[in-house]
Order: C-alpha cells, then structure tokens, then sequence
C-alpha cells in the first residue's frame, strides 16, 4: 500500500465512526482521480489531513484511544510525507471564512449571508443534519434555571433509588452543582451563544448485586423522570450504532450480561439524563479487555448506579444577544453545516 493511501486510512480513523467508511471511499478516489482535478496526490494527502484533524479532533468532541492512535500514525506519515504547508494553509483559511451563501433579497439584488455569525447551533446527526429549534431555546429556561431544575432531578431520583434498593450516595446531588457553561460553536465556522451545561457524576455506593435488580431499577428511573417531563430511559444495548466495539467496551450487549449497562433520559428542551448500573461481575472473563468496564476497576465489586445531567441552552444573559442576531437570519434557508464544528 502507498504511503498516501496509508494516510488516507488513517486520516479517516479520527472521524466518527458514521462517516469513516463514505469519507474513506470518498478519499481514495480522490487519490485515484486527482490528475483529472488538476492536482497532485501529494495535495489531495494534504487537504485529507487538514480535514481529519480539524473535523475529527475538533476541540469540543472527547478524543478515545482509537482517535488518538490515529492522530499519533499521522503525525508519524506527516514527518515522511513532507506535505506542502501551503495546501493545508489553503483549506484553513476557507474553513476560518466559515459558509458563506449568496441570497436573493425580495427586491432582487444578491447579499452574502456570512453563517459564521449564526447565534444558534446547526449540526450533522445520523438522519442528515438538524437545527437547534431558535424559538424553543428561547421558550426554554435559561441555562442557569435549567441547572437548579436538573439538580432537583437528581436528588428526586437519589432519594427514590435509596428507598427502594437501600443505595447510600457519597458523591451526591446534595452538594451544590456550580455552573460552568462549556461554550459551543455554530456548525458554520463561528461561535454559537448556546452553552452546555454537565452535571457532576453522581455515583452510589456499591452494593451487593442481588440488591440491585436492574429491570426494578429502570422502573424506578422512569417513574421518577417521568414526573419531571422525561421520557422512557433508553439502552445503549438498543441504538442503531451499538455494535461490536461497543459489546466488547461495556461488557456485554444486553441489559442481563453487560458489566456497564448504560442509557439515556430524554428531558424537555433538549436536555438529557445519562445513567449506567454497573456489575462487574457479570463480566465472562474479568481478565479481558473491556476498556469501558475497566472503569469499574479491578479491585471494585459490587453494583451500583451512576447519574448525569446534561443541555444545551441559552444563558440568561444572552437571549436578547441571540434573539436580536437570529433576526438577519430569519428569511434564508440553513445551508449545510460543516461536517464537525
């Protein structure tokens, strides 16, 4: 294999997972075809690297190991390569400008509409890419309020897995949360005025696992979320991307075998409520790799529940920012995003 193909590989090991296998085929043709687009293979290798590392390791995404081995290997090709730094300053200068449209107003001239000063939050999902909806985030409570909400939550939740399994709490919700925005990006190449809020870990004591019957406690979880506007938890066992990788990560690929049997609470406005019961001694053969329940920790037995709260919203200072800004935007479809901001 050719060391520019080699890259190619490589390069798309740091997307995610959805993309790697379209983005891959999409590359190597490229490479094959580069000639009829006017360009040399060398520079096809260039912008392919420059569009891994700023789409695969943006600064927002959590990095695994995989993405880091994968970062690790381009580094090693870029040191071979030689790659001309003009072909990478070239994709970054398009990607700083953001998208930009040209729209026809209603008295017939043309504007360029400059995305990158778009207030909300547009992104790829895995049905094509979605919008953040602007007047529910204005509907919404504030960031600031949502927290105080989402900390009822989980005392609510604590309370009711302690009556009813006898779990203990060291790490509790009783502690005050303290607010820490983490700032987003627009999708277009700008800074968005969204935020997202995550809660501290809540963690139980372990216990003995037949105290802790899983169905029971997924009850348990629903009932009490269900009485704050959440939805039904959700597996991870059952999403469409749950694969191998992920059976191995965890443990196990159904709610009776996995050591980590983790899931999601959708809530109202676009917040979410992430759990996992943990059991490690439901792992067949506790001396293989499981990265994801490696967490639990070799010396740790017993089961227990853990609890995060999550949302993107607005703080309070910035809706009438984000409402005024929304308003040059209103009449013009959203283009495509780009592919990770």
């Amino acid at each position: 294999m050719r060391l520019d193909e080699t890259v190619v590989r490589a390069a798309a090991a740091l997307l995610p997972k959805a993309q790697r296998a379209t983005r891959r085929e999409e590359w190597s043709a490229d490479l094959e075809h580069c000639a009829e687009l006017g360009l040399t293979r060398r520079e096809v290798t260039a912008g392919v690297l420059a569009a891994a590392l700023a789409d695969g390791l943006g600064w927002r995404t959590p990095i695994g190991r995989s993405r880091w081995l994968a970062a690790g290997s381009i580094v090693v090709v870029l040191g071979l390569a030689s790659v001309p730094v003009s072909a990478v300053a070239a994709y970054a200068i398009d990607r700083a400008r953001g998208v930009v449209t040209t729209e026809l107003g209603a008295d017939g001239t043309t504007r360029e509409v400059h995305w990158k000063d778009y207030p909300g939050r547009v992104d790829h999902g895995p049905n094509g890419w979605t919008e953040v909806d602007p007047a529910g985030l204005l509907a919404a409570p504030s960031a600031e309020e949502a927290l105080a909400d989402a900390q009822a939550l989980v005392t609510a939740l604590e309370g009711a897995l302690s009556a009813e399994f006898g779990l203990e709490w060291p790490s509790s919700a009783r502690v005050a949360w303290p607010y820490e925005p983490y700032p987003m990006q627009n999708g277009y190449g700008g800074a968005s005025l969204l935020v997202t809020l995550n809660s501290p870990a809540s963690l139980s004591a372990r216990v003995d696992a037949a105290q802790l019957p899983r169905e029971r406690a997924l009850e348990v979880l629903a009932e009490v979320a269900g009485r704050h506007g959440y939805g039904p938890p959700v597996l991870d066992f059952d999403r469409p991307w749950f694969g191998a990788d992920e059976a191995r990560a965890f443990g196990g690929d159904t709610l009776e075998t996995a050591a980590i049997a983790p899931g999601l609470i959708e809530g109202p406005h676009g917040a979410w409520l992430a759990f996992s019961i943990e059991d490690p001694s439901r792992l067949d053969d506790p001396d293989a790799a499981h990265p994801g329940a490696a967490d639990i920790g070799d010396e740790e037995s017993g089961a227990r529940v853990t609890l995060a709260w999550g949302a993107t919203l607005l703080p309070a200072a910035a809706r009438e920012e984000f409402a005024a800004r929304l308003r040059a935007f209103t009449d013009y479809p959203r283009p495509e995003p780009l592919i990770s901001d």
